[in-house]
C-alpha cells in the first residue's frame, strides 16, 4: 500500500495539509496517483476555498481530523 492508496481510504474526512509555504483545512475530495484533491475552507491560516490540487511529493504532512 503505498501513500495514495492510503489516503483514499480517508476520502470524505476532514484533513488538514501542509506544504512548504501554504496550510490548507478542508474535505478530502479525491485522491489521484500523485495528488490529493481538497475541498479548502478558507481558515485564518489559508486565505483559500473551493478545490485544491495538491501534488503529493510537495506535502510535509496530513493530518486526518476526528
Amino acid at each position: 500500500m503505498d501513500f495514495s492508496d492510503l489516503m483514499r481510504t480517508f476520502i470524505g474526512r476532514n484533513v488538514e495539509s501542509y506544504q512548504e509555504g501554504q496550510f490548507l483545512t478542508g474535505r478530502l475530495a479525491n485522491v489521484t496517483e500523485g495528488s490529493l484533491i481538497i475541498e479548502a475552507i478558507q481558515s485564518v491560516y489559508s486565505p483559500v476555498s473551493g478545490l485544491v490540487t495538491v501534488l503529493t511529493p510537495n506535502i510535509n504532512y496530513v493530518r486526518i481530523l476526528p
